[in-house]
């Protein structure tokens, strides 16, 4: 009953605050590219989420003649040198989903033909697929390293907007966005090793872990457009 009741209180506190918030939408460079945000303002709080995603895909053909060498293992043993076609064809993508969550604080009021400033801050978590597929066949290591691949993303700064009307505002950011990348390989290996002396194979379990961790900062400086619902 009591937990019943939490929940009924919690519910109606986020039915109230709803209720008071306003939606928001922002249009901003984003941590990867350009992006759109939605979300919520509750006072001179707002937060909001969006996704981002970016895709490359690179496609290599090389077709021609080449002299192939051959030879005849039975007799008459001969061995002759001859033209034959080739094609080879490598396709390599690479596909990033980028979902982030953020909040802004407004430090000032919402008045128009006045100026406002404000911090925000944003946290993502960028999901990295891809694959490399050379005359039809995957490559196997490309898959691999994807799947070890992780990475996250980070961006605060601080700006100021000028309020055209209460619904709609321009302004400028600047701040720093930064990217974790961590790769995390680990491998089990049976090496077989002939013992002489017993005149037995012995086998050995290897293993093998490789951590890869890359660190990148970089600053940023963007107009903001933002319309409040």
């Amino acid at each position: 009953m009591k937990i019943k009741l939490i929940l009924l209180m919690i519910l109606c506190c986020f039915w109230i605050c709803l209720s008071q918030a306003q939606l928001l939408f922002g249009v901003k460079p984003g941590l990867v590219g350009n992006s759109g945000q939605f979300g919520l303002k509750i006072g001179g709080l707002m937060a909001f989420g969006g996704i981002e995603f970016i895709r490359t895909a690179i496609t290599t053909e090389e077709t021609g003649t080449r002299l192939v060498y051959h030879y005849m293992n039975t007799p008459p043993y001969n061995s002759y040198y001859q033209l034959e076609s080739y094609s080879d064809k490598r396709e390599s993508t690479t596909n990033i989903y980028a979902p982030f969550v953020g909040a802004k604080i407004l430090l000032g009021g919402r008045e128009t033909g006045k100026t406002g400033a404000y911090i925000t801050a944003i946290i993502g978590k960028p999901l990295i697929s891809g694959k490399d597929v050379s005359n039809g066949v995957e490559s196997e290591s490309t898959k691999k390293f994807y799947e070890n691949l992780s990475a996250w993303m980070f961006m605060a700064g601080f700006g100021g907007e000028y309020f055209l009307s209460e619904d709609f505002s321009i302004g400028g950011e600047f701040g720093i966005r930064a990217f974790l990348f961590g790769y995390n390989e680990e491998e089990n290996e049976v090496v077989p090793v002939y013992d002489y002396q017993a005149g037995t194979t012995r086998n050995y379990n290897t293993t093998r872990k490789y951590n890869f961790d890359l660190g990148l900062g970089i600053t940023y400086s963007t107009l903001v457009l933002n319309y409040y619902l």
